[in-house]
């Protein structure tokens, strides 16, 4: 009744016979106040302190994320950057490049003087890299101009023959094919280049060839990762000096795990196969690494690092018309202070301040061919890489989630188990690496 009865106001509670001005007191304050209903509402300020840790929802891959970020870049980068969800054991995916516009002539097949030649390529498949119609020009690598014999004169490619890998060309000049009664005789000494230019047909041609490159297929499979805490219930009642022990089991965990999923982000093998003790289905991812195979650099001796070297790197990652202006520069301890004597890296060092990228700290050092985002990877010298480095391109890596990040408690005691509590952390995932050529390895 009391709960009823402190639904009225004043003034009506006071006409009832029951109603006493002591009631009406205690229910709203005084007997001529306003209605204050306080049954069940809170009192005082809502805050992250007012309300326990264990009824917040916790995002578990974000808190994966903070912990040690330097320490399990590559992780922490793939957490950063969007994620797309899988639903299949493999991620596959297709890569098409642009269509090739260098060949490179035989160099034990002279080109002898006539109005129609025919010149064999170096490299099997590369007549493919032309039509009917194409003009090119004969290119000298040594001298990065037009070959000396072929000054102001371009090709004007007739036929191609893919079985032997030649095209069969004619020549001209400013004043049209008859200037150019015949190809000038070529004795092949150096690395020469036939460069599609550019395309040619005459007012009323027909329809030419159409020219396309087949995507090349790709696939990674899926990988599990899971660690597992427990504590008795026993040790969990008792009280220590230093920090609790669940907590300090939990974060050591949480640490192996990082440094479980960076390694085998970086050198994880795939495989499908049958477990060796249940027979069950077990999958493994390929890492990093296995998809940057060739495209290796080869570092000098220790102390040999040049300004001129580490330009070299930017420009090779950035041959690929795929990859962006940014780029990732991860390298081991003992390898950044080799960097670090390097005149361009010291002086950009000393003149601005790290910042936070992708969840890590790095520094911008403009290398011309692209900006490369240098940091240190403290988690390579306990992955064995001692003296290692990768340049990575975030543009072309790809996290594909198919059971996202998450925690599950367990206590086996319910169902007839030990007496303990504990904790699993579990993620099944895979990564892409696209177009290679835009990443590298420094080894």
């Amino acid at each position: 009744m009391l709960l009823a009865v402190s639904f009225m106001g004043p003034e009506v509670l006071a006409q009832l016979p029951y109603a006493s001005p002591e009631l009406i007191t205690f229910l709203f304050g005084s007997s001529t106040g306003g209605v204050l209903l306080a049954v069940g509402a809170p009192s005082g300020r809502i805050d992250t302190d007012t309300t326990d840790d264990d009824r917040l929802v916790r995002d578990v891959s974000k808190d994966l994320t903070e912990h040690k970020p330097e320490v399990a870049r590559l992780d922490t980068a793939l957490r950063k950057l969007k994620s797309t969800p899988l639903k299949a054991k493999f991620a596959e995916w297709e890569e098409v490049g642009q269509f090739p516009r260098i060949a490179t002539i035989d160099p034990a097949a002279d080109i002898a003087g006539a109005a129609e030649v025919e010149i064999d390529l170096a490299n099997t498949g590369e007549s493919k890299y032309f039509i009917k119609d194409d003009i090119l020009r004969v290119y000298d690598v040594t001298t990065n101009l037009d070959h000396a014999n072929f000054t102001g004169i371009r090709l004007y490619v007739k036929t191609r023959n893919d079985v032997d890998n030649t095209v069969t060309v004619r020549a001209f000049n400013d004043t049209g094919f008859v200037a150019v009664p015949a190809i000038p005789a070529l004795t092949i000494g150096t690395e020469l280049q036939l460069i599609r230019i550019g395309h040619a047909k005459s007012e009323s041609d027909k329809v030419g060839e159409s020219r396309s490159m087949k995507p090349v297929q790709y696939k990674n499979g899926i990988h599990t990762f899971e660690k597992y805490i427990s504590i008795s219930k026993l040790r969990k009642k008792l009280v220590t000096y230093t920090e609790d022990d669940l907590k300090r089991a939990i974060r050591q965990s949480i640490y192996d795990m990082r440094l479980d999923m960076e390694s085998i982000f970086w050198d994880g093998v795939g495989m499908q196969d049958q477990h060796p003790d249940n027979e069950e289905n077990m999958y493994t991812m390929k890492g990093v690494s296995h998809f940057i195979e060739s495209n290796v650099i080869e570092l000098p001796a220790v102390g040999d690092i040049t300004e001129t070297m580490f330009l070299d790197w930017a420009e090779r990652v950035s041959a690929d018309s795929h990859g962006s202006e940014e780029k990732m520069l991860w390298v081991s301890s003992s390898l950044w202070t080799e960097i670090n004597k390097i005149p361009l890296i010291k002086e950009t060092l000393q003149s601005q301040r790290s910042e936070r990228v992708l969840g890590a700290y790095v520094n911008r050092i403009q290398a011309g061919h692209c900006e490369l985002l240098v940091g240190v990877h403290k988690g390579f010298k306990e992955l064995g890489k001692k003296r290692f480095g990768a340049i990575l391109d975030p543009m072309h890596l790809r996290k594909r989630v198919l059971e996202p990040m998450h925690t599950v408690d367990i206590r086996p005691e319910g169902s007839g188990g030990k007496r303990e509590e504990g904790r699993k952390y579990i993620e099944t995932c895979t990564v892409e690496v696209r177009y290679e050529k835009t990443h590298a390895l420094l080894v």
